[in-house]
């Protein structure tokens, strides 16, 4: 239940120009799912719309390294999704580093669900990560800092006028 799997891949993966689009709300799938901890995984320029998913069912993501990846490098994404964007919690396999870049993330309206996550991290130490010019678009009535994890305690994000960071 995925648009693109890449599985036990070494070396670089270099998906470009990519429109994934969901037919949808009862076809829930990820859009790029990775279980490739020997290789760098580039996405470059790709478009997730109509992307459905829930808690409670299948998630619906625009990008989870699952399986782990040894580097994800991420430029020019935009991507609409129900429930979760970017899962990047090492859940079974090691990440060794994201870089995010021109990366608009927004949220599809979704009766069922009272939150979205656009961002998921495991902790505030993890791997290596660099932003740039990353922006979510949350449900109306959630503010940026409930739309990514972690986001309480030392993790929780700062607002700084129209701009939110992380320790």
């Amino acid at each position: 239940r995925r648009a693109i799997y890449i599985k036990n891949a070494t070396g670089t993966v270099r998906v470009q120009n990519v429109t994934i689009r969901g037919a949808s709300s009862s076809a829930a799938f990820d859009a790029v799912a990775i279980s490739a901890p020997s290789a760098v995984v580039e996405l470059v320029n790709l478009h997730v719309s109509n992307l459905h998913g829930s808690y409670a069912g299948f998630h619906g993501d625009i990008v989870q390294p699952f399986g782990g990846v040894k580097k994800l490098v991420v430029n020019g994404l935009v991507g609409q999704t129900s429930y979760q964007g970017f899962y990047l919690a090492e859940t079974n396999g090691r990440i060794g580093g994201v870089e995010l870049r021109n990366v608009q993330l927004s949220y599809l309206p979704n009766s069922q669900q009272a939150s979205s996550v656009m961002i998921w991290f495991d902790g505030c130490s993890t791997y290596p990560v660099t932003m740039q010019n990353v922006s979510i678009q949350p449900r109306p009535g959630q503010n940026v800092a409930r739309s990514v994890r972690p986001n309480s305690g030392n993790c929780a994000p700062k607002k700084s006028g129209s701009n939110w960071s992380w320790p």
